[in-house]
């Protein structure tokens, strides 16, 4: 490296670390003013500090289902038909459903009530997955919280209104 791309390196250096130290400076006095705030709103609540952090870092992974599309539908229906009977590793792939749909005359020209029928079927199946065992302990927790909060907020409601 020459002198002057060294002098150049430098001063880059000095500006980032200045703008990073600035950054932490501010980022300390929003945390600082956050917790004075999270303080206050627990003597006001008459709650624990950790109790509102800890409901403030959780998160819902429950998001609003999209309705189903007919395509879907189709490819559900065909899916079922084409791995009826097949090992879990030996199932058609995506691909080979979405053109055996195409090429399916029956499917191409559904009545109103037959896609209203796949439609269904799929929604079925969304309800019994939503229904069934959960796949881990993160989302087991997440439903429980939930539930809990409903409650809380159900049973809220009825004291205010009842009492």
């Amino acid at each position: 490296m020459s002198d002057a791309q060294k002098a150049s390196k430098k001063i880059r250096l000095e500006a980032s670390r200045v703008v990073h130290e600035a950054f932490n400076d501010a980022f300390t006095t929003f945390l600082e003013k956050r917790y004075d705030d999270l303080v206050a709103f627990a003597g006001i609540h008459n709650r624990k500090v950790e109790h509102i952090e800890k409901l403030m870092n959780t998160s819902s992974h429950y998001k609003p289902k999209r309705a189903v599309n007919l395509q879907n539908a189709k490819v559900h229906a065909k899916a079922a038909e084409v791995n009826a009977g097949r090992a879990v590793g030996d199932c058609a792939k995506l691909s080979e459903i979405r053109r055996l749909v195409k090429e399916d005359a029956d499917l191409q020209n559904l009545s109103e009530e037959g896609e209203e029928r796949l439609k269904s079927s799929v929604l079925e199946l969304r309800d019994l997955k939503k229904n069934g065992a959960r796949p881990s302990n993160k989302s087991s927790a997440s439903d429980y919280r939930l539930e809990v909060q409903d409650i809380n907020n159900r049973m809220s409601l009825y004291f205010r209104y009842h009492l």
